[in-house]
């Protein structure tokens, strides 16, 4: 997932949770929240990734 993928769903997730906050609809809210979630996990996943590829995960302090 690219930065401007996740930008874009996370913005549409935005407006959708705002609208569903607004309307107090909870039913709405968990189904928000729980694809912000799961967003965040696929998100985290790619940072690890980008993270190892340039050599800074896992860490490893400058002295071994």
């Amino acid at each position: 997932m690219t930065n401007e993928e996740l930008q874009k769903k996370l913005t549409l997730l935005q407006t959708k949770l705002s609208k569903a906050h607004k309307e107090n609809d909870i039913e709405l809210i968990h189904k928000y929240v729980g694809e912000l979630n799961d967003l965040w996990g696929k998100a985290s996943v790619e940072m690890l990734k980008n993270a190892e590829a340039d050599g800074i995960y896992p860490y490893k302090p400058l002295n071994d």
